[in-house]
């Protein structure tokens, strides 16, 4: 778990669609329950480390405009 936080921690933000693709898969595992309520805490710290550098790569980079937002809304 703290290899996958370290490699997505040097992912750009805001990056290209594939990229945005190839993380889906990822995203969908570490939001499952063994993981997000494993006993130990270690686990659960790069989990939720790893979700934290998701939603930044993955954010769109400010300013952004109402207009934009609703676009990116729309594609998902």
């Amino acid at each position: 778990m703290q290899k996958v936080e370290t490699l997505l921690s040097n992912v750009e933000q805001d990056p290209i669609v594939a990229v945005q693709s190839a993380l889906r898969p990822s995203t969908k595992a570490l939001i499952s329950a063994d993981l997000l309520r494993n006993p130990d805490s270690d686990v659960r710290v790069y989990v939720v480390s790893c979700l934290t550098e998701i939603m930044r790569i993955t954010a769109p980079e400010a300013p952004y405009h109402d207009d934009h937002m609703k676009v990116g809304y729309i594609h998902h």
